[in-house]
């Protein structure tokens, strides 16, 4: 007997990701307050966009110096967030 699978509706697949994605962004929110930066929505989506992005370049590129230069990103991120406007 053949097992049947419903396929997976593509408002199903969405919404599971929507749910993954707020997720984030409340963390996201959550470290920014603990760094004494202001956790505005945007702000949020573009740490999330920058971490995967971050992400998917490591992988894809597989260099020696991939995390070393995250990282480095990433400091820049928050520094820039933390001068002028950032606070």
């Amino acid at each position: 007997m053949a097992l049947h699978r419903q396929p997976i509706s593509h408002h199903r697949r969405a919404s599971s990701s929507a749910k993954l994605v707020d997720g984030i962004i409340v963390r996201a929110g959550k470290l920014l307050k603990h760094l004494n930066i202001t956790p505005t929505d945007e702000r949020c989506y573009l740490l999330h966009a920058l971490l995967a992005g971050l992400a998917v370049v490591d992988l894809a590129t597989a260099r020696k110096n991939g995390q070393r230069c995250a990282l480095r990103t990433l400091e820049t991120f928050f520094t820039l967030l933390t001068k002028g406007a950032g606070k």
